[in-house]
């Protein structure tokens, strides 16, 4: 790790929640969300791990966390959460201190694609960790447009992210 604030992970997940400073998931690591119709209001938990430097312990920072559509519109403004972590005793001197967050939201997927969660500590963009998944169609969903027309639309999306 360098000297600078970094997003260590992020993980979709069905529950999250931090208890003494751990994070228990359920439901865990998925890429892919199926949805009976669009647009669908989902409850979507996010997973979030910050290692902080040694020097920068005992600054404010401020996690910022949002959802995208592949197109870059917001879906929800973001979830903002200031934090100053200081050091435990018994850290070793000039070691990271890992700070977990567990995001719970209620947002609406206006249509069946790809969308991105991006976050970022202090909005500085070179420590921005994003993570790309797909909203499709259930199994016995009718979907507006084909399987082949999705793969296709994923393709082109994926490759504008």
């Amino acid at each position: 790790m360098g000297e600078r604030v970094e997003i260590e992970y992020l993980l979709l997940a069905d529950a999250v929640q931090v208890i003494d400073g751990k994070i228990y998931v359920t439901g865990g690591g998925f890429d892919t969300m199926l949805v009976p119709a669009v647009p669908q209001t989902i409850s979507l938990a996010i997973a979030c791990g910050v290692l902080i430097p040694w020097g920068e312990a005992e600054k404010e920072q401020t996690l910022s966390v949002s959802v995208a559509t592949a197109g870059g519109r917001a879906l929800a403004p973001s979830h903002r959460q200031t934090f100053r972590t200081g050091r435990a005793p018994g850290l070793l001197p000039n070691a990271p201190v890992h700070v977990p967050f567990a995001i719970t939201w209620e947002l609406t997927f206006p249509d069946y694609g790809r969308y991105a969660v991006i976050a970022t500590v202090d909005a500085r963009r070179d420590a921005e960790r994003r993570l790309e998944f797909s909203v499709r169609p259930a199994p016995g969903a009718e979907p507006i447009i084909s399987e082949e027309e999705m793969n296709v639309i994923d393709e082109e999306l994926s490759a504008g992210m």
